[in-house]
């Protein structure tokens, strides 16, 4: 009877842990379209700082719910989920990519302006 216990509050820690993962991967991705649709140098740097926060949100969660599933899951749903937890690891290098250029641009056109 123990075991069920521990296993519906298991389940029940990994469920709230998903549902703030989820709310945090629209945060941030949210966050990514704003960078990607701004043409103000000042505005993509502060949501990119915004966004540095988000991705270490996601780090923490995702490290935690791959600990809780790591043993009851198949090897092919882990690596489902390592592979979706890699896909926000991209993207934030591609919008770091884009900030940077684009700060690279910006002073290059105040240094000629």
């Amino acid at each position: 009877m123990a075991t069920v216990k521990a296993d519906g509050s298991a389940k029940l820690e990994l469920d709230g842990m998903r549902r703030k993962r989820a709310y945090t991967r629209r945060v941030f991705s949210r966050s990514v379209r704003e960078i990607e649709e701004s043409k103000d140098f000042d505005k993509m740097t502060v949501e990119f700082q915004y966004l540095v926060e988000k991705l270490n949100e996601l780090k923490g969660f995702d490290s935690q719910i791959k600990d809780l599933t790591i043993n009851s899951c198949t090897d092919e749903q882990f690596e489902e989920e390592f592979d979706e937890c890699e896909s926000y690891l991209r993207k934030f290098y591609l919008v770091k990519a884009k900030v940077e250029k684009f700060g690279m641009q910006n002073d290059k056109a105040n240094a000629s302006g």
